[in-house]
């Protein structure tokens, strides 16, 4: 391994350690593909994607409904930014497994609700949360 790509993995794993030690909401990081890899050795993840620029008016059930062609949507949250003059919101989808959100992301560009998304490939320490009622 050559030694830059050593130091990214230990940055990244230190990062890592600090998400799972962070236990009371779920913490996402995009990293390329074969990083993550590398944190799958060691850690439990859950994987999905990342979803911004969407029409405000869309609703996690849409969502959730929307992602399901490429796989098992284990949870699906809106988060909307009643203070910004924006008319956007952004999103997160969990797949049941990493290929699932792959499959997802490279089925792009996404169209959803009639605007253009940009979606990202993201990871997180697999946790068992109190707000995982709220994810269905």
């Amino acid at each position: 391994m050559h030694t830059h790509e050593h130091n990214c993995n230990l940055l990244i794993s230190f990062f890592f350690l600090l998400l799972v030690q962070k236990k009371e909401k779920r913490s996402y990081i995009s990293l390329p593909k074969m990083f993550m890899a590398d944190l799958e050795k060691n850690y439990q993840l859950e994987h999905g994607l990342i979803v911004k620029q969407l029409n405000a008016f869309i609703n996690e059930g849409y969502m959730q409904a929307y992602f399901r062609d490429w796989g098992n949507v284990t949870g699906c949250k809106i988060l909307k930014n009643y203070e910004s003059e924006e008319s956007k919101a952004m999103g997160f989808v969990r797949f049941a497994t990493g290929e699932e959100a792959d499959k997802a992301e490279m089925a792009g560009p996404h169209f959803i609700g009639g605007d253009l998304a940009v979606v990202r490939r993201v990871v997180c320490p697999k946790v068992a949360l109190v707000s995982d009622r709220m994810w269905g």
